[in-house]
């Protein structure tokens, strides 16, 4: 799956039980048999740099609810901090013979505001600029006081 982000920080926690999730996407199956793992990967598509990499470690469980239910899973947070828009890819490894049959559910959440664009820059200081050339000048001294 790709997903187009802008600049800035996020957060990413498990989604599991969030509204709108598919109860499908919550472990990935791996070497072929039943036994599951939650995993995942986000790497920069055009860099194929891997940006964040999450996983239980050693602990299998034998369904996509245990797997999900694990407290790696359930209390899993990453952050992630993009200096420009950048589409990521989201990635669940499987093993041989490629037979992942879900996911990972994951909430993206941002952690800073967006950064301005340069024409929002432009705006604000022709806005500081017109309220310094306006504003009214006080404090001046008159000889004839």
């Amino acid at each position: 799956m790709q997903l187009t982000l802008a600049a800035g920080g996020y957060t990413i926690t498990n989604g599991a039980g969030m509204a709108g999730e598919n109860p499908n996407f919550t472990a990935w199956r791996f070497n072929g048999g039943d036994n599951r793992v939650w995993a995942v990967e986000i790497i920069d598509d055009a860099t194929k740099t891997m940006l964040v990499q999450g996983c239980c470690g050693d602990f299998v469980y034998n369904t996509q609810a245990g797997a999900a239910n694990q407290a790696f899973a359930q209390n899993y947070s990453s952050t992630l901090t993009l200096f420009s828009t950048t589409t990521l890819d989201f990635i669940t490894a499987d093993y041989s013979p490629r037979d992942n049959a879900g996911g990972t559910a994951l909430r993206i959440t941002s952690r800073t505001a967006p950064v301005p664009e340069p024409t929002t820059w432009a705006l604000m200081l022709a806005g500081l600029c017109g309220l310094g050339t306006f504003a009214p000048k006080r404090g001046t001294c008159s000889p004839h006081g």
